[in-house]
């Protein structure tokens, strides 16, 4: 008996082993520690919040009511109130928009819809979807977080702040390369941490002794 029970820990002890060998960390995974991910729109609405530069490609179809107009969508900015602006070339659509599925969301304007984005996915602050705007156009787009007022900030400084050629964060080269300059937006998230990275000090005022 005993030895019975020593050969079926054995098998049962190879097994494990076995099974822990063929998890080689190889695997994907919809996220690690550095990235954020939306495989579900219902569960994670918080992640599509805030503005988006969009980057047009060549794939335009004709949206639902049958225009074949091709998208010029440069910035999509979602609300945490659930309201939405899109740029679409000169014009721009406003509304309020519903998760309707996990990677689905219409537009609406007065309960009115004015299309939907489906398909849409979000990777470590980039996203891909597929826009339809009714009557305007239709097509699969891509592009990346945009921090705003981030962006705001380092303009508003680098223009006003009196001594900015003592800082070297505010050097007029920091925009020259646009994906650095997008990277620096994004190293702080919040717009309080962001204004700390420039550690802006108050000159003392020099007193003329006579």
């Amino acid at each position: 008996m005993k030895n019975k029970n020593n050969y079926i820990a054995f098998i049962a002890f190879t097994f494990f082993l076995t099974s822990c060998s063929k998890d080689d960390g190889t695997t994907p995974t919809p996220a690690d520690e550095n990235s954020e991910f939306v495989s579900d729109l219902i569960v994670n609405p918080e992640l599509l919040s805030g503005y988006w530069n969009i980057e047009n490609n060549a794939n335009t179809s004709k949206s639902s009511s049958g225009s074949s107009s091709a998208c010029e969508v440069s910035l999509i900015l979602f609300n945490q109130n659930n309201t939405f602006k899109i740029k679409n070339g000169d014009t721009e659509v406003n509304g309020s928009f519903e998760v309707a599925g996990e990677d689905t969301v219409n537009l609406l304007q007065q309960s009115i819809s004015v299309g939907s984005i489906t398909d849409i996915v979000i990777l470590n602050e980039k996203i891909t979807l597929s826009l339809d705007l009714t009557s305007v156009c239709k097509q699969d787009v891509k592009g990346v977080k945009y921090f705003a007022v981030n962006d705001f900030i380092w303009k508003s400084l680098n223009e006003l702040y009196y001594w900015q050629k003592d800082v070297p964060d505010l050097d007029d080269s920091k925009k020259d390369n646009t994906g650095d300059y997008a990277t620096y937006l994004r190293k702080k998230p919040d717009p309080d941490e962001f204004f700390q990275l420039f550690k802006i000090l108050r000159r003392p005022i020099q007193l003329d002794r006579f």
